[in-house]
């Protein structure tokens, strides 16, 4: 067999599909964004349709995409607390009808509620946690969460869920654990493809001041099921060592009451200090099993051991330390 070139249309052919992606936030810096910079790179001048967009809290790639975004983000205020918007958003994306030959939903709950004139396919990082594992994720969040799921609304949330996840006309998830979990939640088979990490090894730095080389390091959003009380507790005992998180969240201000002194929060920070965090540390540490992961596979990109729990996702690219 040979290899042959394709002859591919021109940017402006008639015949080339509009591609438009849809995200639930662009408020953070997290896993699903770095996909997100992936997705917009493999489709270049897709629109970006979302409930909310701060440039300063994302990723700063994101800020050359071409954004539109939804009634939520009317609401400044709301922006260093959305998950407020729930309510919001989700009514916002369930009225959403975006043009487009194929809709690409990169969601972690919320975004493959949008509607589209095409086909619609999901990648699914995750099924909404404040939704089908809410006991776990609006553990000391605000009330307003809490009373979302007090009121009668859950049964009508999760049933346009389910529909939305099986009118899809794609299913794709981000790991074999995940295909499991939608299985279990949705009774549906989903596809496997692994999220790549958009975090480049060979860019430049930029050191800490006040912390050394040789550090635990933790990147890693301050959300309740993260478990940072463990890892408050591993700090405590190991009172020579330093730890460094990199991330931010709603639970910050409770995690930095328990903190030991040993551990440093950096909050969100920009990739050329996450970039010298994974270079300068001595082990990656997380304290919590996700659904895919991509802290390994960057840690390991740099040569460095990540301390994981055995389960979920993780179990796919380690064991006994060896990223596969």
């Amino acid at each position: 067999m040979t290899n042959a070139a394709v002859a591919l249309p021109p940017i402006d052919a008639p015949l080339e599909a509009r591609v438009a992606l849809v995200h639930d936030f662009m408020v953070e810096r997290g896993g699903a964004e770095r996909v997100l910079l992936e997705l917009s790179t493999a489709f270049p001048g897709a629109m970006v349709h979302t409930a909310m967009f701060d440039p300063a809290g994302t990723y700063s790639k994101l800020s050359g995409l071409r954004v539109n975004t939804l009634v939520p983000d009317r609401f400044p205020f709301l922006t260093k607390e959305h998950r407020r918007s729930l309510p919001l958003a989700v009514r916002a994306f369930r009225q959403a009808e975006i043009e487009a030959d194929i809709l690409i939903a990169n969601s972690s709950g919320l975004s493959h509620l949008a509607g589209c004139t095409g086909r619609r396919v999901v990648y699914c990082q995750t099924p909404a946690r404040w939704l089908h594992r809410s006991e776990e994720y609006l553990r000391r969040v605000p009330e307003a969460g809490a009373r979302l799921f007090a009121s009668g609304l859950q049964r009508w949330l999760l049933k346009a869920d389910v529909e939305a996840v099986r009118s899809a006309d794609a299913f794709i998830v981000n790991s074999r654990h995940m295909a499991n979990v939608v299985e279990s939640v949705y009774g549906i088979t989903s596809e496997v493809v692994r999220p790549p990490s958009s975090l480049r090894v060979d860019g430049p730095t930029r050191p800490v001041p006040g912390i050394d080389p040789g550090f635990f390091l933790t990147p890693s959003r301050l959300l309740s099921y993260k478990r940072f009380d463990v890892l408050c507790e591993t700090a405590e005992a190991l009172p020579e060592s330093r730890f460094v998180v990199i991330g931010d969240g709603p639970m910050r201000k409770s995690v930095l009451r328990i903190a030991p002194s040993n551990v440093n929060f950096l909050g969100s920070v920009p990739e050329e200090t996450l970039r010298w965090a994974y270079d300068a540390c001595r082990a990656v540490v997380l304290t919590c099993a996700d659904d895919f992961g991509l802290v390994p596979r960057e840690a390991a990109a740099f040569g460095k051991l990540a301390v994981v729990p055995s389960a979920g996702g993780y179990l796919e690219q380690s064991r006994d330390g060896l990223a596969t």
